[in-house]
């Protein structure tokens, strides 16, 4: 009877070691998918992290553009404001001899009169 309890109690540590075993496995293999998993949604944020560089690139770019066009406008804007100015000022001086016109147009249908 004590040989059999002896092995009894020898088959349950070995079955308890094979079962320790089998979860170490286990466990072993679930960290490694765990650790694959993480490996690829690394991969994954890195390459969205290389669009959105790329894409910013491309932004600074289309702005750089935007500001170009932004100066030649402005630059446009007062060559057109100045080119105004002249125009009013001309408009003016054709006014003041239209005036002039005027009153001498007047002196002489009086003096035909």
């Amino acid at each position: 009877f004590v040989k059999y309890k002896c092995m009894t109690r020898i088959k349950r540590k070995d079955m308890d070691k094979h079962l320790e075993e089998k979860e170490t496995k286990h466990l072993g293999l679930k960290l490694t998918t765990m650790e694959d998993l993480i490996i690829k949604q690394s991969e994954k944020i890195n390459k969205q992290n290389e669009q959105i560089t790329e894409q910013r690139v491309e932004i600074t770019e289309l702005c750089k553009g935007f500001t170009m066009q932004s100066e030649k406008i402005n630059k446009q804007s007062k060559e057109i404001n100045k080119q105004s100015v002249g125009i009013t000022k001309q408009n003016e001086q054709i006014m003041k001899q239209n005036e002039k016109i005027t009153k001498q147009s007047e002196e002489n249908t009086q003096l035909h009169e």
